[in-house]
């Protein structure tokens, strides 16, 4: 058994994932990084198979009872044991340079942070890709402006374990945008945030189901960016984001995944 403290630890948050996880692990566990590689699905509370399709990836279970997205990321990094800590959500799928690629841009030691954008389906609707495609290149644009990213984006993110430690690792009282505005400020007095595109990752595109009133009005608008703003001037959110996994099915029924 080979006991040598992983390299990287790859946290992934789970709250009723059985849909989406196993595309996650299979893709993790199809990596080119040659060195010890520790995955950490954090069972939020899941009602479903999520933590048996975890056991069956072998992947470490830690249980987190306080129900919140950022409650189970803090527990996950805690519990975390490589030098590096990567985060990806449930229903992203990293592409097989993924953790490579982070090794290489986190040997940089004027870079605290990496993140790469989401990748929807092409399957998904004109309105969706273009926004996505827009999004990404008014983050590069600021990038090569300033030589820092602007957004980091919560489930494609890495780290140095002891510069997480360094800022207080993720602060929960920011129930919302705890990590793409407060982790990201904290992070970026350590160092530059490195937006690349070689991390992008493939994720659902569960929360366009509703279409395209409800993505940009009630969710884009009323629950993402009024947030962001008041969390980042005023410390402090206006509401919880919804939960888009409590919605029955999986995205494959409205637009399915690239192969």
């Amino acid at each position: 058994m080979n006991t040598k403290t992983p390299l990287i630890s790859v946290v992934i948050p789970a709250y009723n994932e059985e849909n989406e996880l196993p595309h996650c692990l299979y893709a993790l566990t199809n990596q080119n990084l040659k060195e010890k590689v520790e995955v950490i699905v954090v069972n939020n509370n899941s009602t479903d198979k999520t933590e048996d399709i975890a056991k069956s990836y072998k992947a470490r279970i830690v249980r987190e009872n306080r129900q919140g997205l950022i409650f189970a990321k803090q527990a996950g990094c805690e519990k975390a044991m490589g030098k590096i800590i990567a985060v990806l959500d449930a229903d992203n799928v990293p592409p097989k340079h993924w953790l490579r690629t982070i090794v290489e841009l986190l040997s940089d030691n004027e870079v605290a942070a990496v993140t790469g954008p989401y990748i929807i389906p092409k399957t998904a609707p004109w309105w969706a890709r273009l926004h996505t495609t827009i999004g990404i290149e008014l983050i590069e644009i600021f990038q090569f402006l300033t030589h820092t990213s602007p957004h980091l984006w919560g489930g494609n993110v890495a780290f140095r374990k002891k510069d997480f430690k360094k800022v207080g690792g993720y602060d929960t009282k920011f129930t919302f945008a705890a990590d793409e505005v407060k982790l990201r400020k904290d992070l970026s007095k350590l160092g530059r945030i490195h937006h690349v595109r070689a991390l992008a990752v493939t994720t659902s595109a569960r929360r366009l189901k509703k279409g395209a009133y409800h993505f940009y009005v009630e969710f884009l608008l009323k629950g993402y960016i009024l947030n962001y703003l008041t969390t980042l001037l005023l410390n402090k959110p206006l509401k919880h984001p919804e939960n888009v996994r409590e919605e029955e099915g999986s995205d494959e029924e409205a637009f399915t995944r690239e192969p």
